[in-house]
């Protein structure tokens, strides 16, 4: 069996796309919000989230973090289409995220 370390990673792209595609869940679940920790358990690392800021700054992957920021703010103002392209290219503009 692998250890963590030194098993193989997926490309920042795909870990994006995951993140975009968890919040988008978490708001159509109704997670979306503090009381339910915005969809991340309840116990851990990640516990006791107030908002996206502590989100982006507590995950271990930042790259997931972006993608689920970007997924979070489609979702809320019904841009989602079920596709994080166009929301990669704009991360990766900013320089948010690298290839």
């Amino acid at each position: 069996m692998k250890k963590k370390a030194n098993a193989e990673k997926f490309e920042n792209r795909v870990r994006f796309n995951w993140g975009y595609h968890d919040a988008a869940q978490a708001v159509r679940q109704g997670w979306d919000n503090p009381a339910h920790n915005f969809g991340f358990a309840q116990h851990g690392p990640l516990a006791g989230l107030t908002g996206l800021k502590d989100l982006l700054a507590r995950h271990f992957d930042r790259t997931y973090a972006q993608g689920w920021q970007a997924g979070y703010h489609d979702a809320m103002d019904g841009t989602y289409a079920n596709d994080s392209s166009e929301a990669w290219n704009v991360a990766l503009s900013l320089g948010l995220v690298s290839v």
